[in-house]
């Protein structure tokens, strides 16, 4: 996926890597997806400690249309 430019599955537009931006206290950081499902906790969810992928996701230029790819190697 890193060295293909991907072709827009709905209207076969060129598709734009990019990124979709998770804001926190002070930081943007890049959307993370993290295997497993978040538990209930005193002061809101708990993550799990499962496996954590920086995610990609490109646009397309004609339709908007967004695709999210988990890349790279993730970290436990």
């Amino acid at each position: 996926m890193a060295n293909k430019t991907p072709q827009c599955p709905r209207c076969d537009g060129t598709m734009i890597r990019g990124l979709i931006v998770d804001n926190t206290y002070g930081a943007t950081l890049q959307q993370t997806w993290i295997a497993g499902v978040p538990t209930k906790g005193w002061l809101g969810d708990k993550m799990p400690k499962g496996l954590k992928v920086k995610v990609a996701t490109w646009r397309c230029d004609a339709c908007g249309y967004l695709e999210s790819y988990a890349t790279g190697i993730g970290k436990k």
